[in-house]
């Protein structure tokens, strides 16, 4: 089962709210007052997602009325980054992140006893809130991690997950950047989906 079950997801709903809205209002009031160099990145990845979805999805392997008729593992991150660099070490930077993430295809057929073969199935697809931290360890190559929030697409519930990046920034112009990077998301939910893969994104120096 998802990390909340469904008696909770109401008030994690409200509380998610509620985290959104100071996470916001901070980030406004860090905008107007930071000194430090801001920056906003807009980053598409693409890859696999490693997971049982007969797992994931609670299907038997073995059964004479449901089985696993299609599923693909495809993964798909869409993100955009906030960061502020550090006043005191530019090497360290902070800030939020939103994205989308696909995590896999499934399609289950079940026949009932004495009916036609039925389908259901669908693409398992979360948003996240995270927050980031980035440290610069050699000229333009970064390591990223944080903390996120999964919200499942089709209300199954929230979950946590922890992000992991490896990520070298081209200088496109002054302002510019090209972050190239690859990247691992575990999202804490039945069997531990682990998307990895690589991507580019576009960044802006504000």
């Amino acid at each position: 089962m998802w990390l909340f079950t469904e008696k909770k997801l109401l008030f994690w709903r409200v509380r998610l709210k509620k985290i959104l809205l100071v996470l916001f209002c901070g980030l406004v009031f860090m905008a107007g007052n930071v000194k430090a160099e801001m920056s906003i990145n807009f980053q598409n990845n693409f890859g696999v997602t490693a997971v049982d979805v007969w797992t994931a999805m609670e299907i038997p392997e073995t059964s004479d009325t449901t089985w696993l008729n299609d599923f693909d593992q495809f993964n798909y991150k869409g993100l955009i980054q906030l960061m502020f660099e550090d006043y005191e070490n530019e090497r360290i930077s902070y800030g939020v992140e939103l994205g989308v993430h696909r995590l896999y295809f499934w399609e289950e057929k079940y026949k009932p006893e004495g009916l036609d073969a039925r389908w259901t199935g669908g693409t398992v697809w979360t948003g996240s809130v995270s927050v980031l931290g980035a440290f610069e360890f050699a000229n333009d190559v970064f390591i990223m991690s944080g903390l996120s929030v999964h919200s499942f697409f089709n209300g199954s519930g929230l979950t946590i997950g922890i992000p992991f990046a490896l990520r070298y920034e081209w200088v496109l112009a002054d302002k510019w950047r090209l972050p190239l990077e690859i990247r691992a998301d575990w999202v804490f939910g039945n069997d531990t989906p682990l998307g990895v893969g690589a991507g580019f994104g576009l960044k802006y120096l504000l």
